[in-house]
């Protein structure tokens, strides 16, 4: 029997189990339906599960790291859940997976393959369309990188925000990387925006799960629809906000923006991402003033008539600026 300290943990037992499922499903010419269907009913027992299995997948080296495991007697046709194995398989296998994501440093699928960069200037919107259907909506100075090799199902948004609708493939995973943390798909609309170490991924539809690069134990964050993640590089916040509220926030998709008791000073800031000749809110206690309101992302002059005719303030040219102030 062994001491509690050398048993092996959920989180480990759980890898151990991807490790072995990724491995026999790599064996076609023994891989069969009934295979198939017990690794769905895995796959559906817990999101946990999910999660396991496409961190393992993508950090997979399939050319050292499987021969090495299959040597170590892994690489059976059959490759059944840790229930039908004995302990010590367990802790062989759960130091297999251990390895596995340990080794490569919690490296992501991104240093195995090329990266294609797409980009949008300020003012820029752009609409990618992958191979499986997935449409990816950059917004404004936005750059994103898309794996080129025989997996295009991994993503890093370097910096922006970017709209995801998302094909859902139980057998290929979706992930995107962006401010030190991983957003994985589990059948999924969500929207994400970066920025230096910060990082807010808003879910609109299906699932979701949310974790720090890097990691091998503790659950992700499962999203739900209305969910709103905050990530820095110390703590994750959530809050639920109203469907209306989120769809909302996707306005710039049709080159607008839509303000809701937002302060002036929120207004301009979120105005200038848009536009190279900024609105400079100059000592009008710029957080009293309260915006409702739609306007287009590209009009100044609008936003500027906006805050003459609404708070009294008086607007200037100066410097390929509009200085707004009393």
């Amino acid at each position: 029997m062994t001491s509690p300290s050398e048993r092996p943990s959920n989180a480990n037992l759980i890898e151990a189990d991807a490790v072995q499922w990724l491995i026999a499903r790599d064996e076609p010419q023994t891989w069969t339906d009934e295979n198939q269907e017990e690794f769905e009913v895995w796959l559906a027992h817990s999101p946990a599960h999910q999660t396991a299995f496409w961190r393992v997948e993508a950090s997979w080296n399939r050319t050292e790291l499987i021969a090495d495991v299959r040597r170590l007697g892994f690489g059976t046709n059959r490759m059944p859940p840790r229930a039908r194995l004995p302990m010590a398989a367990f802790r062989v296998a759960a130091g297999v997976a251990l390895f596995v994501v340990l080794a490569l440093g919690g490296a992501s699928y991104f240093l195995q393959q090329e990266m294609q960069t797409f980009s949008t200037p300020v003012g820029g919107h752009k609409v990618i369309t992958l191979l499986d259907g997935s449409q990816i909506e950059l917004n404004t100075n936005t750059v994103i990188q898309i794996g080129t090799g025989e997996n295009q199902r991994s993503v890093k948004l370097v910096r922006g925000e970017a709209f995801f609708q998302v094909h859902h493939d139980a057998n290929h995973i979706f992930t995107v990387a962006a401010a030190g943390h991983r957003v994985t798909d589990l059948g999924t609309k969500f929207v994400m925006r970066a920025h230096g170490q910060n990082l807010e991924v808003a879910l609109l539809e299906g699932r979701a799960s949310l974790e720090a690069e890097g990691t091998v134990q503790g659950e992700p964050l499962i999203l739900k629809p209305g969910d709103v993640a905050v990530a820095t590089g110390r703590s994750v916040t959530l809050e639920k906000k109203p469907a209306q509220q989120l769809s909302e926030r996707l306005a710039w998709r049709k080159g607008l923006l839509i303000f809701d008791d937002t302060s002036l000073a929120d207004a301009a800031a979120e105005f200038n991402r848009y536009n190279a000749e900024k609105i400079v809110i100059e000592g009008v206690g710029g957080k009293k003033f309260k915006l409702n309101g739609a306007i287009r992302v590209n009009d100044r002059e609008e936003f500027a008539r906006l805050a003459r005719n609404l708070f009294g303030l008086r607007a200037e040219e100066r410097n390929r600026e509009t200085v707004i102030r009393y």
